[in-house]
């Protein structure tokens, strides 16, 4: 048997039944190329597989560590499921070193093709409309939508206050909103988070 011929081993993690059963069927279609292998739980950080497929919607639940520790035992390795193009989850995914992130609505052959892609050793090139969120500013909203407070979000971040303030009021402007509540809101209108 050539390497060229041995099926790349796949892992798929979320949280979300249908998107997992979804997925897994699309990659049990090319036994041939892929097989998929299960994870031993969400929290493991043990891969087992050549690529992992990562739902980053997993990110607020399990932090941004969990992914960071995953990213790393993967070799880097990863597949990022994003809600939309613009999600700033795909700033934050790039910035933990994720090999590149496709959408929910992908196709079952540009599925294929990223994990082939990224077990080859490659980073996947940005697919539709990047966010207009800098990465930093992706970091900091992720975390205003989960709750935490400018305190908190300095402190996980290691940023001052100030310059937490800066990102926010920058992201506000190029979200088009002036509030807390109106950032939330859009990023949940826009499946950003």
């Amino acid at each position: 048997m050539t390497v060229a011929s041995v099926p790349i081993r796949t892992s798929v993690l979320t949280r979300r039944d249908i998107v997992a059963r979804g997925i897994v069927t699309i990659l049990s279609d090319h036994p041939q190329r892929i097989s998929v292998v299960p994870m031993p739980s969400l929290t493991d950080s043990r891969i087992a597989a050549d690529v992992l497929v990562y739902d980053l919607a997993l990110v607020h639940h399990l932090g941004q560590d969990h992914l960071a520790t995953l990213v790393r035992a993967a070799g880097h390795r990863v597949v990022g499921l994003a809600p939309a193009a613009a999600s700033p989850l795909r700033g934050l995914a790039d910035a933990l070193g994720v090999a590149g992130c496709v959408t929910l609505d992908v196709s079952s052959n540009e599925l294929v093709g990223a994990v082939r892609r990224v077990a080859a050793g490659e980073v996947l090139a940005s697919t539709g409309t990047k966010t207009a969120l800098s990465r930093r500013e992706a970091q900091v909203m992720l975390l205003v939508c989960q709750g935490l407070t400018n305190q908190e979000v300095s402190e996980r971040l290691f940023l001052s206050m100030n310059t937490v303030k800066s990102h926010l009021r920058s992201a506000y402007r190029k979200m088009g909103v002036t509030s807390r509540l109106q950032a939330m809101l859009w990023c949940a209108e826009h499946d950003l988070v």
